[in-house]
């Protein structure tokens, strides 16, 4: 899961989606823009799930529950879309030619096993989980074992990266804490697994040019931030932005989101 605001705007943009009031007036504010303007914009645009049916970690405000009737829909929806291409982050070229999506979600919920999986094979289209590899270890309450994680590679179209060992802060972390919570949670997964793992999602979207560089010397490729905006050409691969899916969005402000009506968010999180 991610937190990219702080303070007061961080609890008061959360608190948009979980006041019905609220959520309803940002909602409509989208809309009018919408039809004001053509809003579309053409890259590779990331979403960012977390789990589908579970309460999530750390989530007070059920913001990152989307329940699995809600990510059907999700799905279901790109079908009316013939010019939306669904893309695998094991590439992570960009062309602004035309509109990718890649589906990823965080932390390493059961559930992403039991319904996201099933459902992302039966439509073909390639995903990324990213695990917190502490959480995997002692079995947590809530996500896969690491019997789970090893059922959960056999899919097709899924890879798997890392979410860091235990899930904190990285920009906070001392360096020998951060280098262990990089390079330790990566040896996991490639010895469970038996593959490699070139890509880390930074958790709360906590990444700076120091975690960055440090990401690189653990040997990763491609890094997630939660800084809220489409990728275009030219965007370092280790600071991809994501935008965030909630458990509020229906398929309309989901369309919107892919289009990129919501990417105002993008004020309100962290740059990495």
């Amino acid at each position: 899961m991610f937190y990219p605001m702080s303070g007061a705007v961080n609890k008061f943009v959360y608190q948009i989606f979980k006041m019905n009031w609220k959520h309803k007036l940002a909602c409509s504010l989208v809309n009018h823009v919408e039809d004001l303007y053509n809003t579309r914009r053409n890259g590779l645009r990331i979403l960012a799930y977390h789990s589908v049916g579970t309460p999530a970690y750390r989530d007070e405000i059920d913001l990152y529950n989307v329940s699995p009737l809600i990510f059907e829909e999700h799905i279901a929806s790109l079908a009316q879309y013939n010019n939306i291409y669904v893309n695998s982050l094991k590439n992570t070229i960009v062309d602004e030619n035309k509109l990718s999506i890649a589906f990823t979600f965080d932390d390493g919920y059961l559930d992403n096993l039991k319904y996201v999986a099933p459902l992302m094979e039966k439509h073909n289209y390639p995903w990324h989980i990213f695990v917190v590899t502490d959480f995997i270890k002692n079995s947590k309450k809530g996500f896969m074992t690491p019997g789970d994680l090893k059922e959960l590679s056999k899919y097709k179209y899924v890879s798997i990266g890392s979410h860091s060992k235990s899930h904190i802060h990285l920009t906070m972390a001392d360096d020998a804490e951060l280098k262990k919570e990089l390079s330790e949670s990566k040896s996991y997964l490639e010895d469970l697994l038996g593959e490699d793992v070139c890509s880390v999602s930074y958790p709360y979207g906590s990444a700076n040019q120091r975690v960055i560089v440090e990401a690189k010397r653990a040997g990763y490729h491609i890094g997630c931030s939660s800084y809220s905006n489409i990728n275009l050409s030219g965007v370092d691969p280790m600071g991809l932005y994501r935008t965030p899916i909630f458990s509020y969005d229906d398929t309309k402000i989901f369309s919107q989101k892919i289009f990129g009506a919501w990417d105002w968010m993008k004020y309100f999180t962290n740059k990495p």
